[in-house]
């Protein structure tokens, strides 16, 4: 079992396989952030069973959540943070945006939820992260912004007031910040969700199942299995990650 650890910095954990067989590798990202009566979305779900001979090691980077853990591993930057996304991979770069020339050592990875001010925020995880939220109590006009993808990061909203937010990279939610205003960061994720300028929810980072592994991803808008045992509607909180063998 893995945790979001240390607090505020995160860090590379290690997992060797004392056995040959078949594992299965569990993620779950981070929540976003809240501010001002929003609400940071939950991070997803993705699950898969890996065969792995003994002695085999992976590496696991847990993402925080953008309240506690300021978004680590991806969550975008801004009014609110973004949730990190939590991957495991086999090679150790440290945070997922640093695998960007590297994608194919990268295992599994859960999306983290979109940052919230003033409202709720698009959900992390799955194929695609969930788009994010329009608020708009001042009369301005605008839009949401999208989630990430498995090729492309979500595309930072625009209002007509405070102009443009981030969008998502590999790796990396979009910041919330334009040049004069900043708003909600997008959820990181294996592409990240978003970023959104002034109040609103940033959109969601996704999921991704790598090659070698049969599993799938799943948003933090559905149910799924809870790092705690029973299910959960979206995972809350800092990330969480689980290996377990399931058979010889």
């Amino acid at each position: 079992m893995f945790n979001y650890f240390p607090p505020n910095t995160g860090s590379v954990q290690q997992f060797v396989s004392t056995n040959a067989g078949t594992y299965k590798l569990e993620v779950w990202g981070a929540q976003g952030g809240s501010t001002l009566s929003g609400i940071g979305a939950n991070g997803g779900y993705s699950y898969g069973n890996i065969y792995l001979n003994g002695g085999r090691l992976l590496y696991v980077v847990v993402g925080g959540s953008g309240d506690s853990g300021l978004g680590y591993n991806g969550g975008g930057d801004g009014q609110a943070y973004g949730g990190g996304a939590t991957h495991i991979s086999t090679n150790n770069r440290g945070e997922l945006s640093n695998f960007s020339s590297y994608q194919s050592e990268i295992i599994i990875v859960a999306g983290g939820g979109g940052g919230g001010e003033r409202t709720n925020a698009g959900a992390g995880g799955g194929v695609n992260g969930n788009a994010g939220v329009f608020w708009d109590n001042a009369g301005v006009t605008g839009n949401a912004p999208s989630g990430g993808t498995q090729n492309s990061g979500g595309i930072g909203a625009w209002n007509s007031t405070y102009g443009t937010a981030g969008s998502g990279t590999f790796g990396q939610g979009g910041t919330g910040t334009t040049s004069n205003e900043s708003g909600p960061g997008g959820g990181g994720g294996w592409y990240g969700g978003g970023g959104i300028p002034w109040a609103g929810g940033s959109a969601g980072g996704s999921g991704h199942i790598g090659t070698g592994i049969t599993g799938a991803t799943i948003a933090g808008s559905q149910s799924f299995l809870s790092p705690s045992g029973g299910t959960e509607i979206g995972h809350t909180g800092n990330g969480y990650s689980k290996i377990t063998q399931i058979s010889f």
